[in-house]
């Protein structure tokens, strides 16, 4: 469920991880199957930030069925980092102001 990770901070404005030399790395992924899915089942992921911190963004991506059941959920850290000295660096201003817009919290 990590294939989200890219498109979403484009959509928020994160230019292409080779822009600048800087990228970001998974530091934490925390995967949780809740329910079986069968090969033919038809699923949608949605995925939001749901932090932002200096350094770091959190994201949730939620797989659903298309009954609308909830079948897994991923909780990301990714860590911003200088591609040359893979180094934490602070992130974009305009990716760090995403935090005033934020109001959901990671399924549990």
């Amino acid at each position: 469920m990590t294939g989200g990770r890219d498109p979403l901070l484009t959509f928020h404005g994160y230019a292409s991880p080779r822009d600048n030399e800087r990228g970001m790395v998974a530091a934490r992924q925390e995967l949780v199957f809740r329910h079986e899915v069968r090969a033919g089942d038809s699923l949608s992921i949605y995925s939001e930030i749901v932090g932002v911190g200096t350094r770091s963004l959190n994201m949730l991506h939620r797989m659903m069925r298309a009954d609308g059941q909830l079948v897994a959920t991923a909780e990301m850290t990714g860590v911003h980092i200088d591609l040359v000295s893979r180094q934490p660096c602070d992130l974009p201003a305009d990716i760090r102001r995403l935090s005033g817009n934020l109001q959901a919290s990671p399924l549990r």
